[in-house]
């Protein structure tokens, strides 16, 4: 069984560390993203595997900084109220798996910089405010799931059957 040390940075939100790198952060409170990125340890970022921030009520925006986490294996920042647009800087999480950002107030495209995540196997970007047409380069392309898009009024294409008007581009870089 491996070593468990546990540090609390809020009364709500713990690291859990298992000496294998592992950080868990679940619990509903009313913290914000800012004070969850100060409170985590700036030396040994590299070795987080797991960043679980469900279910917290955040409210700010999503932030870039998130990508320095470059071992990040899964990120889930679902059922929170997280505003505006997803950062193009996630895709600098190379390693990372699965990505979880539904159930938020996310607004605009999914950044056309996700094409690079090619370890990419599980994403969730369903029940937010997303518009533009649905990556299909890289491994984006095996994002075919209609459920992982639902509740985006402003999708569009064949992954969940909606046909896109030939003048939408796609998102910016």
């Amino acid at each position: 069984m491996p070593t468990q040390q546990r540090v609390c940075y809020f009364p709500h939100i713990c690291i859990l560390n298992f000496m294998e790198p592992l950080i868990s952060f679940n619990q509903t409170s009313n913290s914000e993203l800012e004070e969850v990125e100060a409170s985590l340890p700036s030396n040994n970022l590299e070795m987080f595997f797991l960043l679980d921030l469900s279910n917290n009520q955040l409210s700010n925006e999503i932030l870039a900084s998130l990508s320095t986490l470059k071992a990040l294996k899964m990120l889930n920042l679902s059922y929170n109220k997280l505003p505006g647009k997803i950062p193009a800087s996630l895709s600098d999480l190379q390693n990372i798996e699965g990505l979880d950002l539904s159930h938020n107030k996310l607004s605009g495209p999914i950044p056309i910089a996700f094409t690079k995540l090619q370890q990419l196997t599980t994403l969730d970007v369903s029940n937010n405010q997303l518009t533009s047409r649905i990556l299909t380069r890289g491994q984006m392309n095996t994002m075919a799931d209609a459920n992982i898009y639902a509740n985006n009024s402003w999708l569009c294409g064949f992954q969940i059957r909606v046909s896109c008007h030939e003048d939408l581009p796609l998102a910016p870089c």
